[in-house]
């Protein structure tokens, strides 16, 4: 299924931070994915409408880890994401332009590589299978597994 985003909705909260709301479709409940992109807005009011407004613009990003929630009956999770809006100054009577990017989150865990190889590598990290085994594992259960110091706990995903 093709993965689908969308901002219905963005607005301050009472703390002068940005809430943006995603809908997200074609991705399974109680998936890790990464929600990011950028709040843009030109500002055009303060030079007139011209387009060189001196710098005046708004531009702040956003990267934030979410677990998918469950659907609607149209199969539409939605999904906050909070911006903090320190020294943002959007204008209430001009457009904004919000860009987001949804995707899966996947680790590959790592560890170090101790074969003693020589080569243009001081260092190197080969795929620690049993790790990434247990990590889908938990996916598929709806827990999520977290790397501490290169132990592996899992944790609830609410």
């Amino acid at each position: 299924m093709l993965v689908h985003s969308q901002v219905p909705k963005v607005e301050f909260t009472d703390g002068d931070d940005i809430k943006i709301t995603v809908e997200i479709t074609g991705l399974s409940e109680k998936k890790s994915v990464e929600i990011s992109g950028y709040i843009t807005q030109n500002n055009l009011a303060h030079n007139n409408g011209a387009q060189d407004n001196g710098g005046r613009g708004v531009f702040a990003s956003f990267s934030q880890s979410r677990v998918v929630v469950e659907p609607d009956a149209s199969g539409v999770a939605e999904i906050s994401v909070v911006v903090p809006g320190d020294g943002l100054s959007l204008m209430a009577d001009q457009p904004i332009t919000v860009i987001t990017r949804v995707s899966e989150i996947w680790p590959s865990v790592l560890t170090p590589d101790l074969r003693g190889e020589v080569g243009t590598f001081r260092q190197s990290w080969t795929i620690n299978e049993a790790a990434s085994t247990n990590w889908q594992l938990a996916q598929a259960a709806g827990t999520r597994a977290v790397a501490s110091r290169g132990n592996y706990r899992q944790s609830s995903m609410t």
